[in-house]
């Protein structure tokens, strides 16, 4: 099956206008826009100095400069809002009673800057500090006779607790390259739970007793919530938090909207008020409204603060709000640019030529132009008949492999896709048809039968570090991925993030979609599935299969078809996705993926988990592209996705459908609507360019039998796309 990407160009010179609302910040529109940074000064914690002022200047026009326009406290000391200046791509830092640095910075990716003590900026916590601070939340006798292993590549170090009354903490030196931290908490020598770290995504973590995985604030590790809250006039009289509880968590306080949660102080810091709303335990988000009277703030709708997304603390300016109508924070800091307030000047209307050397094309993927041939391994070609059974002997319920049954293997492999390379049917094939690049089904470990069928397409994951041996070794993909690169083509690698093969299971037998359950798995699957991350039962939501895929909170919550679903709003989640799919780039030289069920992930995951991966990447496979399944035919949802979820791309669910519509004569205006909404997929680096085209696939049939089933086209274009399809 063939699948291109949108293959319609033209340039665009766009001008865009706004208006806002009387909640919202008031924001003044040029046709300059820069972004926002915050910069973090060090410093002694709940100080800031009465002049604190950030600079930052551009590296190549030292006039042009801009500073701070707010000041707040944080736990690295204080830190500046300022706006880049305008034009600028790299920047030197000044800030009040810090040495100034030589060094410049380009900030684009994170949009903060971190100063070390000596004034040097760096767009990591730890990169500036270069330590990583590890707090132990326990109570009582555990207390006591506690350390911590720390092994950074071959250095394997103890370190015992700092004690400050309850706290317990430890200061790890790291280097400014340091990505991978493994930890070891023991008590009198004997180890415990051990952890996975990254101190580019946190120089302060929190780990305990009683809860599971790695919390990112001190807020989040003593189930609180806390809001700092920015008002540009000063006044806070009568603004507070009313905050309930959803279905993924929320305060143990019960708040009437007469009596909201008011400030910890009436007296505002730096920033403004704060406001400390503390949670149920294991709670994943926080639905809340910040009110005064019937006066929302920054609008009508209710707002659900996730903790993963926001580690628990967050720094909020009244009116700030994203186009869905939600909270937009200062910190975490958005990556949205962000206009400025520009006074208008004169202009004089540019000749022909002078518009032309200002339009350019809009931004490409690396795959922007492949077109691509999808393949199901399994059903390929038989290259090596030794793999047919995995070397197992017995029915097919043991090897999984039943060519005269279309639900068991069938002994297609790599060996048969790769067929000589230069020469027999498999790449050499496929080069001559035409094709620039070659999608496989996930070729991973599975869970190899269940319910009387076999994984044959690859989607019951167990083991995402190896080959599943029907398809071949480790070598054979080797061979394959070599033999596409060597014919100038292109590998796609399917990969899930949504679930795992069906392994958990509940001892009451009820799978129906509800409140968390206790899974339990066989005796032999302790260890089953790889990374170990995933062996984490906490991992998984844990709430039984989607009864109605149109409810948001099953559709990302629940079980898809009983396959388990991953727990992927937690950061050990995402962190672990991004080391293990960026070791397929990294050791084989894969050059895109496409996300298997990518509807069904947590909102935040994709923003989060993308620029994480192509951050591990990067020397490797700088042009890394992906595009995910997000099974809906409307462009809304699909530009919902690639605008504000952080998918880089999505399958063209709306192309595909529109297109049947009109081929088979029914609508031929639903194709002309999904064109006219290509402006939806417009950021700084996405836009409809990238979107992948097809008309059928492997989940709905041939786009012949879709033709047949949308009713008789005219003329013969039903039997032509069945020969070719």
């Amino acid at each position: 099956m063939s699948k291109v990407f949108r293959r319609f160009g033209w340039a665009l010179l766009l001008i865009a206008f706004a208006v806002t609302s009387s909640i919202q910040a008031p924001l003044a529109f040029s046709a300059e826009t820069t972004y926002q940074v915050v910069v973090h000064v060090p410093g002694v914690v709940g100080v800031v100095p009465a002049d604190a002022q950030v600079v930052l200047t551009d590296s190549s026009n030292s006039s042009n400069q801009s500073s701070s326009r707010l000041i707040g406290q944080d736990s690295y000391g204080w830190f500046g809002v300022v706006d880049l200046p305008t034009g600028a791509t790299r920047v030197k830092v000044s800030a009040t009673r810090v040495t100034v640095s030589n060094v410049s910075v380009d900030p684009v990716a994170t949009r903060e800057i971190w100063l070390s003590s000596k004034g040097v900026p760096a767009l990591y916590e730890s990169v500036a500090s270069l330590k990583l601070k590890v707090s132990l939340v326990t109570r009582g006798s555990a207390l006591n006779n506690r350390s911590l292993k720390v092994t950074i590549g071959k250095s394997v170090k103890t370190y015992k607790f700092n004690s400050s009354g309850t706290r317990r903490y430890v200061f790890v030196p790291i280097t400014s390259t340091s990505t991978a931290v493994k930890l070891t908490v023991l008590k009198n020598g004997k180890a415990g739970r051990s952890y996975s770290v990254n101190p580019r995504s946190a120089a302060k973590i929190w780990v305990g007793d009683f809860f599971s995985g790695v919390r990112t604030s001190e807020s989040w590790a003593n189930d609180k919530v806390t809001i700092h809250y920015h008002r540009a006039n000063g006044d806070y009289s009568g603004w507070g938090v009313h905050a309930w509880t959803g279905s993924s968590g929320g305060t143990s306080l019960s708040v009437s909207w007469a009596s909201p949660i008011l400030p910890a102080s009436v007296t505002p810091d730096a920033w403004g008020v704060t406001y400390e709303i503390p949670l149920i335990a294991n709670s994943q988000s926080l639905p809340i409204i910040i009110h005064n009277g019937n006066v929302k703030d920054p609008s009508t709708a209710d707002q659900l603060l996730s903790l993963a997304a926001t580690k628990g603390e967050v720094w909020f300016e009244a009116g700030s709000v994203n186009s869905d109508s939600s909270l937009r924070y200062t910190i975490p800091v958005s990556k949205d640019p962000v206009p400025v307030v520009v006074p208008p000047t004169p202009v004089t209307t540019p000749t022909s030529a002078q518009a032309s050397a200002l339009a350019s094309s809009s931004y490409r993927s690396s795959m922007a132009s492949e077109n691509i041939y999808f393949v199901m391994t399994d059903r390929y070609q038989n290259g090596n008949t030794a793999n047919d059974r995995m070397g197992l002997t017995g029915s097919r319920e043991v090897t999984a492999f039943d060519p005269t049954s279309t639900a068991y293997y069938h002994g297609g492999d790599f060996a048969g896709l790769t067929d000589g390379c230069t020469s027999g049917d498999g790449i050499n094939r496929l080069k001559e048809m035409g094709f620039t690049s070659v999608w496989i089904t996930p070729p991973f470990k599975q869970r190899y039968v269940q319910s009387g069928s076999a994984a044959y397409h690859g989607y019951w994951i167990t083991d995402f570090t190896d080959i599943d041996p029907h398809l071949g070794t480790k070598a054979d993909f080797t061979t394959f991925v070599d033999c596409v690169h060597s014919q100038g083509m292109k590998v796609v690698m399917d990969i899930v993030v949504n679930h795992t093969g069906d392994v958990n299971y509940y001892t009451n037998g009820n799978y129906n979609f509800g409140s968390v359950r206790t899974p339990q798995v066989a005796a032999g699957d302790t260890n089953l599935r790889k990374p170990s991350f995933l062996n984490d039962l906490t991992n998984y939501h844990n709430r039984g299969n989607v009864g109605d895929w149109n409810n948001k909170e099953q559709s990302q919550n629940g079980d898809f078809f009983g396959l388990d679903d991953v727990a992927t709003e937690k950061p050990a989640v995402i962190e672990g996705f991004a080391q293990a799919y960026a070791a397929w780039v990294n050791d084989y030289g894969i050059d895109g993926f496409r996300i298997d069920t990518a509807k069904h992930v947590d909102d935040a995951f994709f923003g989060i988990w993308w620029p994480r991966v192509q951050e591990l990447t990067a020397s490797t496979k700088p042009g890394l592209f992906a595009f995910g399944e997000v099974f809906d035919s409307g462009t809304a949802t699909l530009t919902e996705f690639v605008r504000d979820r952080g998918l880089p791309a999505s399958l063209d669910f709306a192309f595909q459908n529109a297109a049947v519509q009109f081929a088979s004569g029914n609508n031929i205006t639903d194709i002309t609507n999904v064109f006219g909404a290509d402006d939806w997929y417009i950021t700084g680096k996405t836009n409809a360019y990238n979107q992948a085209t097809f008309l059928a696939n492997h989940d709905m049939g041939r786009f012949g039998k879709l033709l047949q089933w949308a009713g008789s086209p005219t003329g013969d274009l039903w039997g032509d796309s069945l020969l070719g399809s």
